[in-house]
């Protein structure tokens, strides 16, 4: 939620800039693949720094937890998954603000409060 929330305000920021873009020529895709790829850059950074922080600390957790959870391990399906799931989240989040932008006409998006 708090990337959509994210994306939702940097579509609602980059409404003029969005217009500007249209105004010289830019297509309602490109506009909208921008916002997206935006947020799944947001989400595959987020996923990346997460996933290399826990495997650095893989051994520390195993190591004070080996009394209560004997034999902890990241299994690296569930990394890989994780990754998948976060960029999952970062298209959808980028996706409604990217449909949005690209709805709007070029008149519209000039004329919308900064």
């Amino acid at each position: 939620f708090a990337v959509l929330n994210t994306m939702m305000l940097t579509g609602r920021e980059r409404t003029r800039d969005i217009g500007v873009m249209r105004a010289l020529g830019f297509t309602n895709r490109v506009t909208a693949s921008l916002l997206i790829g935006e947020s799944l850059l947001l989400c595959a950074i987020g996923a990346a720094v997460a996933i290399t922080m826990g495997l650095m600390f893989e051994g520390v957790i195993a190591s004070s937890t080996a009394a209560i959870l004997p034999g902890f391990a990241f299994d690296r399906s569930t990394l890989v998954l994780a990754g998948a799931i976060a960029l999952g989240v970062g298209f959808v989040s980028g996706l409604l603000p990217g449909v949005r932008t690209s709805r709007m006409t070029t008149t519209q998006a000039l004329q919308e409060l900064a």
